[in-house]
């Protein structure tokens, strides 16, 4: 393969930076009559493009593998204090729900008693009341007899 360039335009822009003008013209001629020749036949160039892809799609892969482990650990981890957190919610609830049943115990017990009372009260004016009826009744029966 030949590389092709202006030798004139080439030899200018050497003098122009400073090169004298044996120096200009010896370089463009070693340019322009130098072969170039490729160090890898497309077939290589083809198989280290491949290689290269597959070396990046594995690089590739491992990082997602790497990032996906990470997430399902953090994942884990957050699903484990969620359930923390929800076994001491629970508890929780559990032991206020306990405490609220021994107070409603305890407020049934007191208006247990109360009626009690209240059934030892009605017994006694009840039969209080009948007394008296019956003394008047009694009383009225002798007064007319």
């Amino acid at each position: 393969m030949r590389m092709i360039t202006s030798e004139l335009e080439s030899a200018r822009l050497l003098e122009d930076a400073g090169f004298t003008h044996v120096q200009s013209e010896a370089v463009v001629r070693v340019i322009t009559h130098m072969d170039i020749h490729n160090l890898y036949s497309s077939n290589e160039v083809d198989t280290m493009l491949s290689e290269a892809v597959e070396r990046v799609f594995d690089d590739n892969r491992r990082k997602n593998e790497a990032l996906e482990a990470r997430y399902e650990r953090q994942f884990e981890q957050l699903e484990s204090r969620i359930d923390r957190q929800y076994a001491q919610l629970e508890a929780k609830i559990d032991r206020q729900c306990e405490a609220l049943e021994i107070k409603i115990d305890r407020l049934a017990m007191r208006h247990h008693e109360e009626l009690k009372s209240s059934r030892r009260w009605v017994v006694g004016t009840i039969i209080t009341v009948g007394m008296a009826l019956a003394t008047y009744l009694s009383a009225l029966i002798k007064l007319y007899h």
